[in-house]
């Protein structure tokens, strides 16, 4: 070690005293510095400035008619894009547009037709027509323009989609709540003619069986007629009443039901929505009661917002299911009624967990943990998790079956009256003059007997039909469902439109793309600071006093502290730019310094003995080794999406792990990754010095014959 050091000392000594060496040997510890800042904060955020790339928009929507409102879903939609500030959307006619594109002035451009709302509002006809959009795109002019235009097109089509579904329903729940209006005002007549129906299907049984058996003289048959003629009048009225309305109120029923079918899966979907929120809190919980005084410190504070932001996001939810199920339950519906006082009480918890999470808020601040707070936290989720479970199984058991009862009943009900009217409209009239006849006269012939007989057997027919059906669906029923039509438009229609809320939240978070790309960058740079050195300064010391007693390996290793202390300047000087220059996030500035000087050294090692052992050779091993691993470290993409080769190099990389390093210094530990990430780095380290002191001696005699003979070919100095 003490000769060793002699090599190193002389170095250091000949830096010193040459200005030149100094200059020299400060640029080579800075140059791969400013590679690194510059790339990382020339991509700081370059999804910043999206608002300056230009995209040209064309709208030739020429509108629609539908449910006879006028529709013009481009100029919806253009509305709706000139709030949004994403991207720098030019509104243009299609000559710009296209020449725009050709030019280089557009990225891209997007074209709306002029049959874009009529295809839309074909969908909800028998022959649906697909609407389409043109979209056009530069792809010369620059790669990653066109992915950012591409999402510009994504964004349209949300724009549609939202727009579209919410213009539909609102207009289509305006139309039912109108019909609602009406039908709340005939709703005694429903009720009446249901129960009218029921009554003439009881007695017709009794009355043809009594034609059977009564002579012209019966004066019993008079009796049973003279009831069926009062209930006659009854049924023709409320049919005539109800005659017009019925056949929209069919189609009107029809569509409401398809609606609340989708709302109650809806429902089901925010349910378990709120299920999943509760066990992440409890996993929550669990975590900041194993935190250490260390841990309370670094992450309580955004486990405990974490927990906050789920709570928030259960008490969403639970409320708009309130919310729904109170609009449609007018009638108060005992099992609605419980499950909306547990919904109730379940947000009065959630509120109680809050404020116990705040406390807890509170306690970290002050750099501990509020024990009491936890512990009524874990009792509140507890109840919170048994009234979810119990909602959950209520829901899917009773009140789904429920509704869906409903709507069945409703529509086929719906479906048999609309039949009934058509079938029995000319019957009644018909009858009722009979019955009249029959219950005026003295005496009944046999003829008349016959055809009264048989018209009541057809009549008997349709009403039994019916009234089996109608005898299935209660007052209550009919009454729910006019409730619902008669909801607010706006509400149900946002509803539908947007059933449930997407609620984001990231791991690890970095707050912009440079941080992100340090990793690579600082990483590369380091790499490349390595081949620099050997590139510029000889890995063979120059005879000096003293040199003549040292061994070959004691030259080796002496001349690796020269480069080692390179490295380690080059990895103290990008790290700390990185951190105070460029200012790049870092959950642990300390551990981020720590690995670049690792880093830094083990490139410095590997290149070292490359060139050490290889000469020129060995330099051009590092380069190639570089854009190996560039490729195949996953350092800039996901490894997955790689060729299969890169994958399969990519674990045995010192880029992989370096990067690994950094990115845990920089997005928050995983304490299992940064040890293996350490422990590559050293073991890698270790077998590139074993490798110089096992061959160089082997290698050192062959690699000055080559170095002599390249020389004489007047290619090398």
């Amino acid at each position: 070690m003490k000769n060793d050091l002699k090599v190193f000392k002389r170095d250091l000594i000949s830096i010193v005293k040459s200005p030149v060496a100094i200059l020299i040997v400060v640029a080579v510890c800075i140059i791969p510095s400013l590679y690194a800042w510059i790339n990382i904060k020339a991509c700081w955020d370059p999804y910043e400035n999206t608002s300056d790339i230009a995209v040209a928009v064309v709208n030739n929507d020429k509108g629609t008619t539908f449910n006879n409102e006028d529709l013009n879903f481009g100029d919806t939609i253009i509305e709706s894009l000139k709030e949004n500030k994403k991207i720098g959307w030019k509104f243009v006619n299609s000559k710009k547009a296209e020449n725009g594109v050709l030019d280089g002035t557009y990225y891209s451009y997007i074209e709306i037709p002029e049959d874009f709302s009529e295809s839309l509002a074909s969908l909800l006809s028998d022959n649906p027509k697909k609407a389409t959009i043109l979209y056009k795109v530069d792809t010369k002019t620059n790669a990653v323009a066109v992915k950012i235009t591409d999402t510009a097109k994504k964004t349209l089509v949300d724009e549609i989609t939202t727009n579209f579904v919410a213009t539909v329903n609102e207009i289509l729940f305006s139309y039912l709540e109108e019909n609602g209006q009406s039908l709340k005002e005939d709703e005694k007549a429903i009720i009446d003619l249901k129960n009218n129906i029921i009554n003439i299907d009881n007695n017709m049984s009794l009355i043809t069986e009594v034609l059977d058996k009564v002579s012209n003289s019966s004066g019993d048959l008079t009796t049973y007629l003279s009831t069926l003629q009062t209930s006659i009048p009854k049924l023709a009225k409320s049919i005539e009443n109800l005659k017009n309305n019925t056949a929209n109120t069919g189609g009107t029923l029809q569509t409401s039901i398809e609606s609340i079918n989708t709302s109650i899966d809806n429902i089901q979907f925010r349910i378990k929505a709120s299920q999943g929120s509760t066990e992440h809190v409890i996993s929550l919980i669990g975590d900041l009661e194993k935190l250490d005084t260390e841990g309370i410190r670094n992450e309580g504070l955004a486990i405990a917002t974490s927990i906050q932001s789920d709570l928030q996001s259960m008490s969403n939810n639970i409320k708009d299911i309130q919310d729904f199920l109170e609009k449609i339950n007018r009638d108060n519906n005992e099992v609605i009624v419980n499950m909306i006082s547990t919904l109730e009480n379940t947000n009065e918890i959630i509120k109680g967990i809050q404020t116990n999470i705040s406390a807890i808020q509170s306690s970290i601040n002050n750099g501990k943990l509020d024990s009491n707070a936890i512990d009524n936290a874990k009792k509140n989720i507890s109840k919170i998790k048994s009234n979810l479970d119990s909602t959950s199984t209520q829901y899917t058991n009773i009140v789904k079956g429920q509704l869906n009862n409903i709507a069945s009943s409703l529509r086929n009900s719906t479906d048999d009256a609309v039949k009934l009217i058509s079938k029995t409209e000319g019957i009644t009239s018909e009858l009722e003059n009979m019955l009249s006849t029959a219950t005026d006269a003295t005496d009944l012939t046999s003829e008349m007997t016959s055809k009264l007989k048989n018209k009541l057997e057809e009549f008997s027919d349709v009403i039994k039909e019916v009234s089996d059906k109608l005898k299935s669906v209660n007052d209550d029923d009919v009454s729910q469902i006019i409730a619902i039509l008669q909801n607010s438009p706006e509400v149900m229609s946002d509803f539908m439109s947007d059933p449930f809320k997407i609620e984001e939240e990231s791991i690890f978070s970095i707050p912009n793309y440079g941080s992100a790309m340090a990793p690579l960058y600082t990483v590369l740079a380091l790499w490349v600071g390595g081949v620099i050195a050997s590139a510029i300064f000889k890995t063979e010391p120059p005879e000096f006093e003293g040199s003549e007693s040292l061994t070959i390996k004691e030259k080796y290793f002496g001349k690796m502290m020269t480069f080692c202390f390179i490295g380690v300047m080059q990895g103290l000087i990008a790290v700390l730019g990185d951190l105070y220059l460029l200012k790049i996030h870092a959950v642990e500035p300390l551990l981020l310094v720590a690995f670049s000087l690792v880093t830094s050294l083990t490139f410095t090692i590997i290149i070292y003995t490359l060139v050490s052992l290889f000469g020129n050779l060995g330099k051009g091993i590092s380069i190639v080794f570089l854009v190996v691993q560039l490729a195949g470290s996953g350092a800039s993409y996901p490894i997955e999406v790689n060729p299969v080769f890169f994958r399969i190099v990519q674990p045995f990389l010192p880029f992989t792990y370096a990067v690994g390093g950094f990115r845990e210094a920089i997005g928050g530990v995983v304490t299992s990754n940064v040890v293996k990430d350490f422990t590559f780095l050293f073991i890698v380290s270790i077998i590139f010095i074993l490798l110089g002191y096992f061959l160089k001696l082997k290698t050192n005699n062959t690699m000055n014959k080559l170095r002599a003979r390249f020389k004489e070919s007047g290619l090398a100095e």
